[in-house]
């Protein structure tokens, strides 16, 4: 297992992130923290109820494998609710107990690399028999078992017998054609196929859960907590939406009509705005689509000359060295974006042995409210003559 392991999780091995991977990690020093800092339930809750306002908690009311709806309740009520027998869903957890920041970042740092991308914290809290109906995330997860032990039933796409059962769409549509009630929840579990897996995580175990892979869960001890990193990689849709969202926004003829409330949108703007939104996507280049709608001064691709080195400190500095000289230069960055900055000076390194990188392998994963800084800080490698754009310029 190589260095960059995450409770029991290998991202440089071969099969990683694309198979299931359960593992142990009693071993690792981040869980027994884990442990400590989260004994039960309750003090989650307590962590949840010193926010002002107390944080809300989404909980599941279930009967069985059947989810029969959510709700946000403050946490004593969430609470109450549990020890009834509903799943709680705790939202966002690394902003309302911010020593998990610590935590995520261990797993970005380590993931980073692989497969930059956004990602977040959340817990999950069951009693027996409770669990998850079947569905797929759009993200993958590295599922860390903190208490008790949660089975876990796993179908890959390609088993059609699964998706047959599972309308994605039977939310949007109560009845079927025939007019008979759609609630597939309900319905037997499908047949496992020769592709298909079951895993026990207990305790002590973590789980790496591919996006798109159907599964259901179900607690199969007296309680469970679960905590989840959730690891967004950007996908083609995401990409293709966003690109499409940057060039109506660029026009004006289009900003007022394409935000405007859709309750409120004719059917003849609808029409008239078809055609417009269909030429953007058939003059979109492969570059956008792949590397993102990036400012100007960003564009293209980038190399770090050789005899350069850069370091970051925790003032929000820069610090440029070159054949003896040394320059700093202030990037007005929080505290808490550093880990992203330590990523971003890494690839700009590799740069130096692997040749130019495209903006957008190096940047894809930066936070919204960076873009001002990053421009200011490109042109200033740039007029320091440490960093060349190679192709690409505006």
């Amino acid at each position: 297992m190589s260095t960059r392991a995450v409770f029991g999780v290998d991202p440089a091995a071969p099969d990683w992130p694309t198979q299931v991977v359960r593992a142990d990690c009693h071993d690792d020093p981040m869980f027994a923290e884990l442990v400590v800092l989260l004994p039960d339930v309750e003090a989650v809750c307590a962590l949840f109820e010193r926010q002002a306002p107390a944080a809300r908690v989404s909980v599941w009311h279930t009967d069985g494998q059947r989810m029969r709806g959510a709700q946000k309740l403050e946490p004593r009520a969430a609470l109450a609710a549990h020890r009834a027998g509903a799943t709680l869903y705790f939202h966002e957890c690394h902003r309302v107990i911010p020593a998990l920041g610590r935590y995520l970042n261990r797993v970005r740092e380590a993931v980073g690399d692989f497969m930059p991308s956004a990602s977040r914290v959340e817990i999950f809290a069951g009693a027996r028999g409770s669990g998850a109906h079947l569905h797929f995330d759009r993200d993958c997860g590295l599922n860390v078992q903190l208490h008790g032990e949660k089975r876990w039933q796993i179908h890959p796409p390609t088993n059609t017998n699964v998706i047959e059962w599972r309308d994605p769409v039977w939310q949007r549509f109560a009845r079927r054609p025939d007019g008979t009630a759609r609630d597939p929840q309900v319905e037997p579990s499908p047949t496992l196929g020769p592709f298909d897996a079951v895993e026990t995580v207990a305790a002590g175990q973590s789980l790496w859960l591919p996006r798109g892979l159907w599964h259901t869960t179900q607690v199969s001890s007296a309680r469970s907590l679960a905590l989840v990193f959730v690891i967004s990689p950007a996908s083609l849709a995401a990409r293709l939406s966003s690109l499409i969202e940057w060039e109506i926004v660029r026009d004006p003829r289009l900003r007022e009509l394409s935000f405007a409330n859709l309750a409120h949108a004719s059917l003849a703007d609808l029409r008239a705005l078809g055609p417009t939104i269909t030429q953007l996507i058939t003059c979109l280049s492969v570059d956008q689509l792949v590397y993102g709608p990036f400012p100007d001064t960003l564009a293209g691709s980038w190399a770090l000359h050789e005899d350069v080195t850069l370091s970051v400190d925790s003032d929000g500095r820069f610090h440029i060295r070159s054949c003896g000289d040394h320059m700093s230069y202030s990037i007005g960055a929080s505290i808490e974006e550093l880990p992203w900055f330590d990523r971003l000076l890494e690839r700009l390194t590799q740069t130096q042995s692997s040749g130019p990188a495209p903006v957008g392998a190096l940047l894809w994963d930066c936070p919204d409210s960076l873009w001002p800084w990053l421009e200011d800080l490109f042109a200033a490698l740039s007029a320091a003559g440490v960093l060349q754009r190679v192709r690409g310029e505006a």
